[in-house]
């Protein structure tokens, strides 16, 4: 980021966005000035009146005494629009009005906008190109435009039905490759090192995609996308107003991961329009021109490079598919949650269970290596020894079967009503359906290299519902006379089946009232660093919705075996402990490719003493799908590289600023719009200052002069200073012992004219772990003074999750190579 902030300010030659030009042109920027004026050279102030905005030598500035130009103080106003959700339209008029009040008769009225609709109108022509098409009243087809052409029988003579926005891809594209540093960005991909996989650019899948042989042949140009489709409420404060809207969005994978997350660099396509979501089977509609556009790209288009000064042929496609298990059903035309066969990557058959009203999956053992024990351990679900194995899908096979259920379904549509031919086509539908695991094809079908492996198991709503589940069973909520009855007919939990009031007994797998006290008291003591989230206090007792990254927290950050040891029965403490901690090691930062073989045995592993601890109710369709995560740890790295946590960031971040609620979709193109060319504006010289200028600061974190930013490896924040909210941080010594101490304060060490950060650590004597969850705890009235005091910073973990008792604090979630092997091989020794 520095070495980019440097170049900003040398930059003398710009590529020219102008329509002539395209951005195929790297010309002066006093030149692209005059392009851009020719283009648009007229502003109306709220009257037919059109006068020209001059951009070129003395005239460009809006008096004498200012350099600020016309088209700087637009985008100034724009930037202050678009950050701060409390401006209103009205309020950026008021601001104009006053600055022409102000001036009065230093700037003439033709050099500042009357109001915010002759702003937009004219900044508008520098924004990202949108279309608007028209769907049919059967939602078959999209015409540009405001009216629908379509000959079916079912839509002639009906009103156009939905509008759905489009903003195209190519041109979005070429838009970043005409800003120098951007396109600079865009094709210097991240190294790996050794066998660590930090990010999706040192995975399996990127080496094959970019290595010599590959789709794209080491053309680093070319473009690798991760594509998500999510469905949202953007009237989340009204109950009263239902209304959903689903958004197609994808991520630029070849931007540095601290680039490709921020809102103005996640490509918006399009948001389908509410108040309801379309069906399933009309989902293919709405993604017909992003494919058109994807199938050109598949063969390439001339672009310009801004940052050679040359024009390329640019090549782009989609290397995975990231969705939550409804997204994925609708947009790859998938079975939902509760069909039979749901699992879009395996052949696993559910089981409906009369008692609890849902399909259970009892195929995890099937994962297990053929030679572990518990494949003969007949205490499971159903009694038997296990003898069989996941049956992984055939894609091209599914993609004929998918035809054929296509077809099927329309001979069932077009058919009388209990007619015999009706009920024929129906069952063959079905057969076809559960064969193939899809209802009809997809429309990304149409790109010819879609397979199963590319849509990944997305972890952010995976592990949250599988922490909502477990939650639920161990609060109470999810148990109930039906669950006992359903494990009492399985010979499973002797002596917890519900008495004849319909009373249950205590079972080992939930937890007590008191025991609820005990659980909130524990995760109260909890101490999370600044910027690793927040944890209610009560979770369960006083149970309310939580948001994911919390559930993520509780599942993969120790807070779970922690705050429920010795509350529960011995099997389920030590089946959950293990559990947990294949999470972290799972949801990690970093994958270490030499460890996957172990992390999979274990995780199959754990999974499969989970469902022999916990009711049956806890295996749905999520439960199943960890089973598959290892293959995308191996095949595309880390979680954090392929989950919808900045999807969901990038919702949040335009549904606070959304202005309209008439016109909610319009309103959030226009406002995302906006917010690109303010990110591209801050990647050149004429923008860069006002940019920056116009951000709103973040606030420095309560703690005032104790809160200090550690610029080391890990970029990160630290307390310093007191006796007990010092910032718990952790190293080895020689002997790869680990040690835990608290950050007194920070300071420069200044050697050879190099400055070295350095912090001073009040070291604890040597962690004690406790046999059942694995948890350390620290006594921390002890002093340990063998270690230095000084140490640097980059041989510092970041700052530690932590439980401070009254002498004591325990160690939640610290996590090294050297750690994950020490619990692989505490799990081994698990049964």
């Amino acid at each position: 980021m520095d070495t980019m902030d440097e170049e900003k300010k040398t930059v003398t030659r710009v590529a020219c966005p102008c329509d002539s030009c395209m951005g195929l042109k790297v010309l002066s920027v006093k030149t692209v000035r005059k392009h851009l004026d020719k283009q648009n050279p007229s502003l109306v102030y709220g009257s037919t009146k059109k006068q020209k905005l001059d951009q070129g030598g003395e005239d460009d500035y809006i008096h004498k005494g200012t350099t600020m130009t016309s088209f700087l103080l637009c985008l100034r106003v724009l930037v202050i629009f678009n950050n701060f959700p409390g401006v209103t339209q009205q309020c950026v008029d008021e601001i104009l009005h006053l600055l022409l009040d102000v001036l009065g008769t230093y700037a003439p009225k033709d050099k500042i906008p009357w109001n915010f609709k002759s702003l937009n109108n004219f900044m508008s022509n520098f924004m990202t190109p949108m279309k608007r098409y028209t769907a049919c009243p059967d939602e078959c087809h999209l015409f540009e435009g405001k009216t629908h052409r379509c000959d079916r029988i079912t839509c002639a003579g009906k009103t156009a039905g939905r509008t759905y926005h489009y903003i195209p891809l190519i041109d979005r594209l070429r838009q970043l490759y005409a800003n120098p540093q951007i396109a600079k960005s865009l094709q210097q991909h991240s190294q790996a090192k050794d066998a660590e996989v930090h990010d999706i650019q040192h995975s399996e899948a990127w080496k094959e995609l970019y290595g010599n042989g590959g789709k794209f042949d080491s053309d680093y140009r070319a473009i690798a996308l991760e594509f998500s489709s999510d469905g949202f409420s953007p009237f989340h404060h009204s109950t009263s107003k239902p209304y959903s809207i689903e958004q197609q969005a994808s991520v630029i994978l070849n931007l540095p991961p601290e680039l490709r997350t921020k809102p103005g660099f996640v490509l918006l396509h399009g948001l389908i329009p509410g108040p309801k979501a379309p069906k399933a089977e009309k989902f293919n509609t709405y993604l017909t021109p992003l494919v058109d556009e994807l199938i050109q790209l598949e063969r390439g288009v001339k672009v310009h490079d801004a940052y050679r000064n040359e024009p390329f042929i640019l090549r782009a496609t989609i290397l995975v598919h990231v969705h939550d298990f409804p997204g994925q059903a609708k947009v790859m035309q998938g079975l939902g949650s509760g069909a039979k066969f749901a699992c879009p990557m395996c052949k696993a058959e559910g089981t409906y269970s009369q008692m609890l009203k849902r399909m259970v999956y009892r195929s995890g053992r099937e994962f297990l290596e053929e030679d572990d024990e518990l494949r003969q351990d007949t205490s499971f679900p159903g009694g038997g020894i296990e003898l069989g194995h996941p049956r992984l899908r055939n894609f091209a096979e599914e993609t004929v079967l998918a035809a054929t259920s296509g077809m099927l379904e329309e001979v069932v549509a077009e058919t009388l009503p209990r007619s015999k031919e009706r009920r024929n086509a129906k069952a063959a539908h079905a057969a076809v359906m559960a064969t193939g695991g899809r209802k009809r094809c997809n429309e990304f079908d149409r790109l010819g290299d879609q397979e199963a492996g590319k849509i990944a198991v997305e972890g952010m709503h995976t592990i949250q519902g599988v922490a909502k589940n477990l939650h639920g069973i161990l609060n109470g909520h999810r148990d109930g006379v039906a669950v006992r009855a359903h494990e009492a007919a399985l010979n499973r939990f002797p002596g917890c089946a519900a008495d004849e009031r319909g009373r249950l007994p205590h079972a080992p797998f939930t937890l007590t009232k008191e025991g609820m006290a005990t659980a909130d008291e524990r995760i109260s003591h909890i101490s999370i660093p600044q910027g690793k989230g927040v944890v209610p206090t009560a979770v369960f007792g006083d149970f309310h919705s939580m948001k994911s990254h919390t559930w993520h927290l509780l599942m993969t950050k120790g807070m779970y075996p922690y705050a429920l040891r010795n509350l529960l029965g011995q099997q389920q403490v030590c089946a959950l402990a293990m559990f947990c901690h294949i999470m972290a090691i799972c949801a990690a930062r970093c994958i270490h490719t030499d460890l996957l073989p172990r992390m999979r045995k274990h995780l199959h592993r754990s999974l499969a003493l989970m469902d022999r601890a916990f009711p049956e109710t806890l295996k749905t369709i999520l439960w199943h799908m960890l089973n598959h995560l290892p293959m995308f740890l191996q095949r595309f790295g880390p979680i954090h590289s392929y989950w919808m946590f900045y999807f969901e960031r990038q919702i949040h971040h335009h549904v606070s600023r959304l202005h309209n609620s008439r016109h909610p979709e319009a309103a959030m193109i226009n406002s995302y719009r906006a917010d690109a060319l303010c990110t591209l504006m801050e990647y050149t010289d004429i923008g860069s200052g006002v940019i920056r200028a116009s951000y709103k600061q973040k606030k420095q974190p309560a703690g005032g002069d104790k809160f200090e930013k550690v610029y080391g490896e890990h970029g990160k924040w630290a307390w310093k200073g007191g006796d007990d909210d010092g910032s718990i941080v952790c190293t080895r010594d020689g002997g790869g012992n680990v040690f835990f101490g608290r950050v007194l304060f920070f300071y420069d060490f200044i050697y050879q004219s190099k400055t070295h950060k350095y912090a001073s650590v009040h070291w604890y004597d040597q962690p004690t772990e406790d046999v059942t969850t694995r948890v350390f705890s620290c006594n921390i009235t002890s002093h340990n003074s063998s270690l230095n005091a000084a140490v640097p910073v980059d041989e510092l973990s970041e700052p530690l999750i932590v439980a401070r008792e009254e002498d004591s604090i325990s160690i939640l979630d610290f996590l090294d190579r050297k750690r994950m092997i020490e619990l692989m091989d505490w799990m081994e020794s698990i049964r």
